[in-house]
């Protein structure tokens, strides 16, 4: 649902969230998760959300090794708002604190680093990371659990305008 609704958009902005959620391996669940009888039920999470846009909501946390290589988390609640954070390495990342950063892709980013979208409403666009950090409390094949804080972004470089997003998590790890 949440994959369909962002490519229904032609919004420069919301490119990067796509290529989040593509990471996460998005399939016909409302979550961007396996949606079978069989599958284990979604982890939770909370997220506050201040500057431009102000909310504080909760829902279901996932994570996942991407189809198309990575792995990522995924938090929402079936629609919009919803948190995408990913990263370009394949293993679920052991415990520690990993910076999010701009784009996972920035040339010279040492080690394994995050990149986050928040989106409020795919009409207008995702706030992508500038900075932040992501902390792996614990991780196994069954859930990660965490928190997070980074700072988002739309808009111009002479007009953006900017949210800090921050949450915690304990996501059902659905592969990887």
């Amino acid at each position: 649902m949440i994959c369909a609704s962002l490519f229904r958009y032609s919004r420069p902005s919301l490119l990067l969230a796509a290529f989040s959620l593509l990471l996460l391996g998005c399939d016909s669940g409302p979550t961007g998760q396996d949606d079978s009888p069989d599958s284990p039920s979604a982890g939770t999470f909370n997220a506050n959300v201040t500057g431009h846009v102000t909310t504080t909501f909760s829902g279901e946390a996932n994570s996942v090794r991407g189809g198309s290589g990575g792995w990522g988390i995924s938090l929402g609640t079936g629609a919009p708002p919803f948190i995408a954070i990913t990263t370009l390495e394949n293993e679920r990342p052991a415990v520690g604190t990993y910076p999010i950063v701009e784009a996972v892709l920035a040339p010279g980013t040492p080690g394994t680093a995050f990149f986050a979208s928040f989106v409020s409403d795919p009409a207008v666009g995702s706030y992508t990371s500038t900075s932040g950090t992501l902390t792996i409390q614990s991780s196994s094949a069954s859930s990660v659990v965490g928190s997070f804080t980074f700072q988002g972004q739309r808009g111009t470089v002479g007009n953006p305008l900017i949210v800090n997003v921050q949450g915690t998590f304990n996501t059902t790890n659905r592969g990887g």
